[in-house]
């Protein structure tokens, strides 16, 4: 049986919102980029935009926000 766009985007969603919550909000950011990312892909489909640069923005930005929240973690815990 072949998966529809809505049942792969379904899918995605339950998984996103199975993962670890690592700071508050991240399991809202992690949904966004992913809008983002699929949004950047549907563009590229239609204008042959540079999709990997613009994925490899977006992943970026979500690992500084990870990597901001963890000292900001680090540094409220006394560590």
């Amino acid at each position: 049986m072949p998966l529809t766009s809505q049942r792969v985007l379904a899918i995605i969603m339950e998984e996103c919102m199975e993962r670890e919550e690592r700071f508050p909000g991240y399991r809202k950011e992690l949904v966004a980029t992913l809008a983002d990312v699929l949004q950047l892909e549907r563009k590229h489909r239609v204008q042959g935009t540079n999709i990997k640069q613009r994925v490899s923005d977006k992943i970026g930005a979500l690992g500084r926000l990870i990597a901001d929240s963890r000292k900001k973690t680090s540094r409220g815990s006394g560590l």
